[in-house]
């Protein structure tokens, strides 16, 4: 099987120790493919020198993911963002797979209060008309505030499509991010049993318009949390994440792992004959 991580965050420093390690288990476990994405500005660089590093270290280990990259602007952090991050942002574009993650966030008081969700609502429609003009998907990060993001994708008219990372919407919702080209990012949160809103939403899109993602180093499998021993979460774990949609869509799991890999280029625009030799980077 074949598998795409299409949302981590292996630049964090928890993995500076062991980070090729890391990414070893993962192909060890299926996982041929791993998105970086950036948030803040100050992290874009800090991206890409962990994406070269992943990359260099096939030169020694063979059996690595092939990394790929996305850097934006995240709406939790908007009260550090600048008109500077902007123009960095789009520097940045030409080495990317994707822009974001991107989106809208209510889910603060602070993230609630009318000033910040206008200044949110200002760098989300910068960053579509961005990617509108990049020609990227997009990766949205989107909490309590699903209408409104649905609203400003339908406004601008945005159709370069993406992922609706860690979805956490109803199954309207869910409908709706699909009909306007978005596959739902399913995290290793629906390994939990109780997630019957994400379940719902799953089951009501069907699998053509999901892919997998671990978050990493975040959204740690429940099974894995349980045990009180470990503190991130890692690519190796999107197995999981398999294994319990493949049992909640009752499909085959070598059926669901070879769509869901489709999906995630699909999802992503990424055209492997076009692609650069092995193991490189984009430019």
């Amino acid at each position: 099987m074949n598998l795409f991580d299409t949302h981590t965050h292996l630049d964090e420093p928890v993995f500076d120790k062991d980070r090729i390690e890391c990414v070893h288990a993962a192909y060890r476990h299926c996982v041929r493919r791993v998105m970086l994405v950036g948030y803040k500005a100050s992290h874009f660089e800090r991206v890409t020198l962990a994406a070269k590093q992943i990359e260099s270290a096939k030169r020694r280990v063979v059996a690595i993911p092939k990394v790929h990259m996305a850097f934006g602007l995240h709406p939790a952090f908007i009260s550090q963002h600048t008109q500077q991050d902007l123009t960095s942002l789009k520097n940045y574009l030409g080495a990317a797979d994707a822009l974001g993650e991107i989106g809208l966030d209510r889910y603060t008081l602070a993230l609630q209060d009318k000033q910040s969700f206008c200044k949110q609502l200002d760098f989300f429609r910068t960053q579509l008309d961005m990617a509108q003009d990049f020609s990227k998907p997009v990766l949205l990060h989107i909490r309590k505030a699903h209408a409104e993001a649905l609203r400003e994708i339908k406004d601008l008219s945005f159709n370069q499509g993406g992922i609706a990372h860690s979805f956490s919407g109803g199954e309207q919702e869910a409908i709706a991010f699909a009909e306007l080209g978005f596959k739902l990012g399913v995290t290793t949160q629906i390994t939990n049993p109780n997630a019957r809103k994400l379940i719902r939403a799953v089951q009501a899109v069907g699998i053509k318009n999901l892919v997998i993602e671990t978050d990493s180093p975040d959204m740690l499998p429940m099974q894995l949390h349980e045990r009180g021993k470990l503190n991130r979460n890692e690519p190796k774990n999107l197995c999981r994440a398999l294994v319990s949609l493949a049992q909640i869509l009752r499909i085959d799991l070598e059926e669901l792992a070879d769509v869901l890999w489709k999906n995630s280029f699909e999802g992503l625009k990424i055209n492997t004959q076009s692609e650069s030799r092995p193991g490189a980077l984009h430019s």
